[in-house]
């Protein structure tokens, strides 16, 4: 069943005459992880803003977005916020909360839920991410791995069907990375969720995703697999090239008749 559908999205800031998405049309499925990538200044952060309300950025855009068959426009505040999560690539400049209860509740209360049941979502969502020893702590004492996982755990206790991730990666080490990544690999499979992550470290994601979208200028240039990439990225002088997992690089520098390594 298709969860998130783009269909002919064009998309121009308001300063500007080229159009920066041109005629996107791609699918998500129920509890599919999808990979967004390309080059800088691919339009990636524009896409993954304009399938948010409260996030589109100003401009001219058209075409149609549905998320499990609602038209994203129809949506009020409270609807987007269930059915979309989005988390931020600097997580603590959306931050809101002084503390990590007060950051955790207040999505929950924004949408009317009960203390009651407030207190017990946080509580169990504390458990799940392994956090509950940071709910009495200062957000502004979190380490960027800490604030990445509470801000990825505020977003989940909306329950949306998507969730859409701008570059979460980027600032952390590599062991805060890959406990993120876990993370969601752990929402997917636990709560079907239906991840679109935009990201450039391609060496820690490609492993890990169904699925991969290429945007190039504005224009989506691949839909497929992580295998079929690497093969569409074995031009050594493709932008993305030094952005393949190693073992992939070697490969193609090695001109192996053997199945490509991801």
């Amino acid at each position: 069943m298709s969860q998130l559908c783009v269909e002919s999205l064009w998309f121009t800031f308001a300063d500007q005459r080229q159009p920066t998405l041109c005629d996107l049309s791609f699918e998500l499925g129920e509890g599919e992880f999808v990979l967004l990538c390309g080059p800088v200044a691919s339009g990636k952060t524009t896409l993954l803003r304009s399938l948010k309300p409260g996030l589109f950025p100003p401009g001219r855009r058209s075409g149609k977005i549905t998320v499990a068959r609602t038209d994203l426009l129809s949506l009020f505040a409270a609807n987007a916020a269930e059915k979309i999560g989005f988390v931020f690539q600097d997580a603590s400049s959306a931050i809101i909360g002084d503390r990590v209860l007060t950051e955790l509740a207040f999505g929950l209360e924004n949408l009317g839920i009960p203390s009651d049941d407030i207190d017990g979502k946080i509580a169990e969502m504390a458990s799940y991410f392994s956090i509950g020893d940071l709910l009495p702590r200062a957000t502004s004492t979190l380490s960027g791995g800490e604030t990445q996982r509470v801000s990825l755990a505020a977003t989940l206790l909306t329950q949306p069907q998507v969730l859409l991730l701008d570059e979460p990666l980027s600032g952390l080490d590599a062991l805060a990375a890959q406990k993120l990544l876990d993370l969601l690999v752990m929402v997917r499979r636990d709560f079907g969720t239906t991840i679109l992550i935009a990201e450039q470290n391609l060496e820690a994601v490609l492993p890990i995703v169904d699925r991969v979208l290429l945007l190039e200028k504005g224009r989506l240039e691949f839909d497929g697999l992580p295998r079929d990439l690497c093969l569409a990225l074995s031009d050594l002088s493709h932008p993305l090239f030094g952005a393949l997992p190693a073992p992939t690089q070697v490969f193609f520098r090695t001109n192996s008749d053997q199945a490509c390594p991801m």
